[in-house]
Formats: structure tokens, C-alpha cells, sequence
């Protein structure tokens, strides 16, 4: 394996784990709204 492939490699993982992370994982809020709905969740 040359040093371009690895390069590819490792561009095609971080893409990768950007995209499940911005897809899949949902972050829970971290606030906290009361009984009222003030639209932050």
C-alpha cells in the first residue's frame, strides 16, 4: 500500500463516520423545559 491509497482510506473513513454521526446519532436536549412547550425539543 502506497501512501496515496492510505490517504483515500482514511478520507473515506472520516467521511464516513460524519455521516453516521450526523445522521444516526440523535443528540438528546440538553435542556430542560418544563411543563410548558417552548419548542426546544
Amino acid at each position: 500500500m502506497n501512501t496515496q491509497e492510505i490517504l483515500v482510506y482514511l478520507t473515506v473513513a472520516v467521511a464516513l463516520v460524519f455521516i453516521i454521526r450526523k445522521f444516526f446519532w440523535k443528540k438528546k436536549a440538553k435542556k430542560n423545559c418544563g411543563d410548558d412547550d417552548c419548542g426546544c425539543h
